[in-house]
């Protein structure tokens, strides 16, 4: 396989965060103000379920 591309190293806390914030209701979207999500599930080839940290 000459054509196959080796994966890339990468790490979790460097992924750029979700754009879009959570759509909490009140009281609890003031509590999550502060917190940053990043989608790794894309990121590191995952299919069939999702990663996030936050």
């Amino acid at each position: 396989m000459p054509n196959a591309t080796k994966p890339q190293a990468v790490v979790a806390a460097e992924v750029a965060p979700r754009r879009t914030p959570s759509s909490y209701p009140e009281p609890f979207a003031s509590r999550m103000s502060g917190r940053v999500k990043r989608q790794l599930g894309d990121v590191f080839g995952l299919a069939n379920f999702g990663a996030n940290l936050t």
